[in-house]
């Protein structure tokens, strides 16, 4: 079974170590414990996804152009800035937090376009992006300042975005993978303060 071919059900699989081998050259600089670990136990699964397609902005991108072509121009704004908002947090993530999510140096060119598959979003990811955007989620006016708090409000709205773009990516069948829910990261609510007229 390490090294050799087994029988999975009908099928002849790799052996284990083989498998590991395959995943590792697969996912190259893209590589992550998790993403990993999620290769590897659906390794033998006959639905295979389209990595071309494995990219969270991507699949943004389709849904504002069909946002778009329905004239649903609010709804594909707030895409846009959700987007935007995911594309400086991996522009601005500090080099202790890259290292930790094992994620890849982006381009220095900001003209070249950012991948991030959905395998490497993951609930430290989303926390981390949580805190981020409480701490810098707000672009600065000046061209090179430093961001400012964003309201928890915001980061909802952000992030059920980026839910929605992850059941997109479910039902194409571009991933498996959903960080969300009661046992794994949960979406803060905006506090409702209210407030009586005189």
């Amino acid at each position: 079974i390490l090294y050799g071919s087994f029988r999975d059900g009908t099928e002849t699989v790799s052996g284990y170590h083989k498998r590991a081998a395959e995943i590792v050259d697969k996912l190259g600089s893209k590589f992550t414990f998790e993403a990993f670990k999620y290769e590897f136990d659906n390794y033998t699964k006959k639905n295979q996804y389209n990595n071309l397609e494995n990219n969270i902005f991507n699949v943004i991108d389709d849904i504002i152009s069909n946002l778009w072509k329905q004239e649903r121009i609010a709804n594909s704004n707030s895409y846009k800035t959700a987007s935007q908002s995911l594309k400086r947090f991996l522009r601005e993530m500090d080099k202790g937090v890259r290292a930790e999510l094992l994620l890849p140096q982006p381009p220095k060119d900001a003209l070249k376009p950012l991948t991030l598959s959905f395998e490497q979003i993951t609930v430290n990811f989303l926390n981390h992006y949580e805190n981020w955007m409480l701490q810098y989620g707000r672009k600065s006016q000046k061209k090179f300042g430093p961001g400012t708090p964003t309201s928890r409000t915001t980061v909802g709205i952000y992030l059920r975005q980026i839910r929605a773009v992850f059941n997109e990516a479910i039902s194409r069948k571009i991933t498996e993978n959903y960080p969300f829910g009661k046992r794994a990261y949960v979406i803060p609510a905006g506090r409702n303060i209210k407030k009586a007229l005189t």
